[in-house]
């Protein structure tokens, strides 16, 4: 629960601050949360549609989930083999799947959608592997 609330604080102030899209969730893992309970919060972060991030930055949290999950990719070498490893990027996937139909829904046109779909490709790679 306070690994929730940090993440979701610190997310929103770096919203505001225009900070990277990685640096929450880069401090969160370096600090021991598991990139499980991650993909789990920044996917309430998400379907919550919190007022706060429409007057920031409306796409900041999905450009966030994006650029964690090509950091997942880019280092998947670091989390566990089998299972475990499927099951992140199964999480991954469901997320960036409502990702991409809210896109679709709102934002037809964004070069967004072709991001997502990139990655949801790579991450089905591995889960069928």
């Amino acid at each position: 629960m306070i690994v929730e609330y940090v993440t979701t604080m610190l997310e929103y102030l770096n919203c505001n601050l225009g900070g990277d899209l990685e640096s929450v969730y880069t401090t969160m893992l370096t600090i021991g949360a598991p990139i499980e309970s991650l993909v789990a919060i920044y996917k309430k972060i998400y379907s919550t549609n919190d007022p706060r991030w429409q007057k920031t930055s409306e796409l900041h949290v999905l450009e966030v989930i994006m650029s964690l999950a090509r950091y997942y990719l880019q280092n998947v070498d670091l989390w566990p083999s089998g299972m475990q490893r499927r099951s992140i990027a199964v999480n991954l996937l469901d997320l960036l799947v409502i990702c991409q139909n809210m896109l679709y829904s709102r934002f037809a046109h964004s070069p967004l959608i072709e991001g997502v779909i990139a990655i949801k490709n790579e991450l089905d790679n591995i889960i069928k592997n």
